[in-house]
């Protein structure tokens, strides 16, 4: 098989316009005669630079002694600013190349074909220019060429630039084609004289181009069927990236082209979540009618109550809104260690959920550099019992706000990122593909099943409440029961104290009387009687005697105090003596009537025990029988990790030094009091009630 070396040699003509020209050699073996005439063929075709030129080979498909020898010759050879693409190609009689070839279609014209060496290292945006160069001189189009696309399974992939050019020819093995089509524009279709000298040109084409088989018309790649209906409902912590997918996502549908993104805006505040409020998006093009619902992220610096809030809005909103087929749970790769928080959100929504739906949820991996899960990543995922089929990795990286203004124009860093963005932007597009795709296929989950659920634990939730009530009346009770009993033995005491307050009763006493009628008063110094029956009572004053002068007797002149009556006998009487102390009295009566009153208060609150209860052990079995009609429904009863995030977040509040004394305990009263009705939720589904006091004192001990 005889055949031809030819170079096709990419640069700028005379007239400062991109050109392709193929140069034929004259000689399969001269290398000499053959520099020679591409010197003079390329001075001739290219702009020259004061007689100095210097081109690049690409990829000379000779002996490396030869290939050496020709860039030699060529070495002086510039074509102005733009560095030239060569390729050397064997051709056969028939003039197919070997190697890899692009062949461009559009509308019901001869194909372009435009060939391409091997080593795509060495290659540049020149040949991606020179291929849009040369398709629109082939079809003769006024203006511009309409974007190119590969047809893959009916959808239209777009080559944008020599990346886009270069992931495709990659894929190809030396000796095939790679299929494009031009997209049909108003600036693109040819005018009716084109078609008339296209029509001439094709009848003056040589045997070569007659033996040819007429290639098909392009397929049609847009989209023909019904519309996919899907709705996503976005969930995820505070900063996981649920805006930028949504912004993503709205830029897939709206075929939005790279040098249209939009970086996402910043909160201000870190930590705050952009979205306040769920809402939901819906979005629509020939293919899709997607709706995004996009909710408050979880773990806002706004605080625990406002994530209770949160989750407690977006699960009425799901109730309220209707189908849907999939809730997303957003997870970053490279995710280390599984949050508190992160499992309470999962598990709140597996709680308002049905069990004929555990499977409608997917995980978006979020900032993807590596589109699947690493091992700390997959095993949070199995910690959160989520499907690990349904793993879909998303990169926004193309969404980031870069600062690069450090960088000059033309730096190669520069060049790389914006590579790499687009490359980003155009896998993340395939990505959000398989998700809808993913979505698609799943069993909408009907929202008025979800609201009749969340009515349900409503329900459990009102009794739940009760139960609390009536915990706390009995706590309520039994401490004014034992406050009355401490209250009856303290009135007791008082009692037993001041009985003895009456001490009245007959006494023993002494009285004197006359021994023989007559009273005689003698005087002790002399012996002698100085008077004979005196007539003063035991006890009067001598000095009041008949024989009494002064403080002397006028009988013996002996001093009145040596004198003494004779006469008089001692003997006992019995008297009644009086003595009531009127305070002791009183607090012995009180006290009395404290113990009647006490022990009637006492009688009532043991009876209104014994209700509470009674009505205490209904509520618990009420509960008990709510808990498994749930439970039978739901994918899980309760959230089990409710107990462990109220904990961390009393942590939080007891750290926050921007809140008061005051402001922390106001709010940890608030955690208690939820820790409280959960672990009263807990103990009545397992019928191990405890004591009022085992619940109400251990969170009265902790304010």
């Amino acid at each position: 098989m005889s055949s031809k070396l030819v170079v096709e040699v990419v640069g700028v003509d005379q007239n400062g316009q991109r050109s392709t020209q193929i140069i034929k050699l004259p000689s399969q073996h001269d290398w000499k005669a053959n520099s020679a005439a591409l010197m003079k063929k390329i001075a001739k075709k290219f702009r020259a630079n004061d007689g100095s030129y210097k081109l690049q080979i690409s990829d000379v498909m000779l002996d490396p002694a030869d290939a050496d020898s020709l860039a030699q010759a060529v070495s002086k050879l510039d074509l102005s600013s733009t560095t030239p693409q060569f390729k050397i190609c064997e051709n056969s009689t028939k003039g197919e190349p070997d190697g890899k070839q692009i062949v461009v279609h559009f509308e019901q014209q001869k194909p372009f074909t435009f060939a391409v060496d091997d080593d795509l290292s060495q290659l540049d945006d020149a040949v991606f220019s020179s291929l849009v160069d040369g398709a629109r001189a082939h079809f003769q189009v006024q203006g511009q060429l309409g974007k190119l696309y590969e047809d893959v399974r009916g959808k239209r992939m777009y080559i944008d630039d020599w990346d886009d050019l270069s992931e495709c020819l990659e894929e190809l093995e030396c000796g095939q084609s790679l299929q494009l089509h031009v997209e049909p524009t108003v600036a693109s279709k040819p005018s009716k004289r084109r078609n008339r000298l296209k029509a001439t040109n094709d009848d003056e084409n040589d045997d070569d181009d007659e033996k040819k088989e007429a290639l098909p018309a392009p397929p049609k790649t847009i989209y023909r069927g019904p519309k996919k209906k899907v709705s996503l409902v976005f969930v995820g912590e505070t900063g996981v990236g649920k805006t930028t997918l949504l912004t993503s996502i709205q830029d897939f549908i709206n075929r939005v082209p790279f040098d249209k993104v939009r970086c996402t805006k910043k909160p201000e505040l870190v930590g705050l979540s952009q979205t306040q409020d769920t809402r939901n998006f819906p979005l629509s093009n020939d293919e899709w009618a997607v709706n995004i619902i996009d909710t408050p992220g979880i773990g806002d610096t706004s605080g625990a109550a406002r994530d209770q809030e949160h989750m407690g809005s977006i699960i009425d909103f799901l109730g309220d809104y209707g189908d849907f087929n999939a809730v997303c749970i957003l997870i970053k790769r490279g995710t280390t260690r599984l949050s508190t928080r992160m499992r309470y959100i999962v598990n709140e929504l597996r709680s308002n959920m049905p069990k004929d739906v555990k499977n409608n949820f997917i995980v978006i991996m979020t900032r993807s550099d590596v589109p699947v899960p690493d091992k700390d990543t997959m095993a949070v995922i199995k910690q959160l019992h989520l499907p690990t089929g349904n793993i879909i990795p998303v990169n926004n990286n193309a969404y980031e706000e870069l600062d690069l203004k450090q960088y000059p124009p033309g730096s190669p860093i520069l060049k790389i990122v914006k590579t790499r963005q687009r490359d980003d932007y155009k896998s993340n597009h395939d990505y959000l593909q398989i998700l809808l795709e993913a979505a698609v296929e799943m069993k909408p989950y009907q929202g008025d099943k979800m609201r009749q659920l969340k009515i349900k634990r409503d329900k459990l939730k009102e009794q739940v409440g009760l139960l609390k009530r009536t915990i706390d009346d009995s706590f309520e009770t039994e401490k004014e029961i034992k406050e009355k009993l401490a209250a009856l033995e303290a009135a007791k005491t008082v009692e037993q104290m001041n009985k003895a307050f009456d001490q009245s009763g007959e006494h023993t006493d002494y009285e004197y009387v006359k021994v023989h009628g007559k009273i005689s008063t003698a005087c002790n110094a002399c012996k002698q009687v100085c008077h004979i029956d005196c007539g003063l009572s035991y006890g009067d004053e001598l000095n009041g005697c008949a024989c009494a002068s002064g403080s002397s007797c006028n009988r013996c002149g002996c001093s009145m105090s040596s004198h003494a009556h004779l006469g008089w006998k001692r003997r006992e009487k019995k008297v009644w003596v009086s003595n009531v102390n009127e305070d002791m009295k009183f607090k012995f009566m009180n006290a009395q009537q404290q113990q009647r009153e006490l022990a009637r208060r006492k009688d009532d609150l043991k009876k209104k025990l014994t209700t509470l209860e009674q009505k205490r052990d209904q509520c618990a079995k009420d509960i008990r029988q709510k808990y498994s009609e749930l439970e039978h429904i739901a994918i899980i009863g309760y959230n089990e990790s409710f107990e462990q995030y109220m904990m961390e977040c009393k942590k939080a509040v007891e750290k926050d030094d921007g809140l008061t004394r005051q402001e922390k305990e106001e709010k940890i009263s608030v955690f208690d009091t939820a820790l409280h009705q959960f672990n009263l939720f807990k103990d009545a589904v397992k019928g191990k009630l405890k004591q009022a006091k085992d619940y109400v004192g251990s969170f009265a001990s902790t304010n």
